[in-house]
């Protein structure tokens, strides 16, 4: 506790705690992370596009873990895939090279690879492609990028 008093979050554990509250469908807890992720940036239209941009690198990386649990692969290590798995995986963001970079992530993205359904994770990549068109004007009739992003997380996590 006194560590976390004391120590600042990374936006991208931000983000994961954001994604971990919306998978839980915990409404009220993505929000606060949502939140949290605007409150430490500088301006809204700036922060809106580098936080959906984190959101959307996340998901790919739990679409990533999901294939590689469907090809039942016991370990995110390049010499434990076969390499006709490894090449439907992108070269970025590519779970091997983070997993390579960052053990302790390999669990996190197989838990949260669990906890999504291959359906659930188009409808995310929809919407999030969605806001994405939003807060460039695309499409939709929402000017602020704050709103945008929050209308993301309750539809995700509604």
């Amino acid at each position: 506790d006194d560590v976390e008093a004391v120590t600042s979050e990374t936006a991208e554990e931000k983000i994961f705690k954001m994604l971990d509250s919306i998978s839980a469908k915990r409404l009220a807890d993505a929000m606060k992370h949502l939140d949290e992720l605007f409150e430490t940036g500088d301006r809204p239209e700036s922060d809106a596009p580098k936080v959906l941009s984190n959101m959307a690198r996340q998901y790919r990386l739990i679409w990533q873990a999901k294939l590689l649990q469907a090809a039942r692969v016991k370990a995110m290590r390049k010499d434990a895939v076969p390499e006709k798995v490894r090449a439907l995986l992108p070269s970025s963001p590519n779970i091997l090279e983070v997993a390579a970079r960052q053990s302790w992530q390999a669990d996190r993205f197989s838990a949260a690879a669990k906890r999504w359904c291959r359906e659930d994770l188009v409808r995310c990549f929809t919407a999030i492609a969605r806001t994405d068109a939003m807060l460039k004007g695309i499409e939709g009739d929402v000017d602020d990028p704050r709103m945008a992003m929050e209308l993301l997380v309750l539809e995700l996590a509604g």
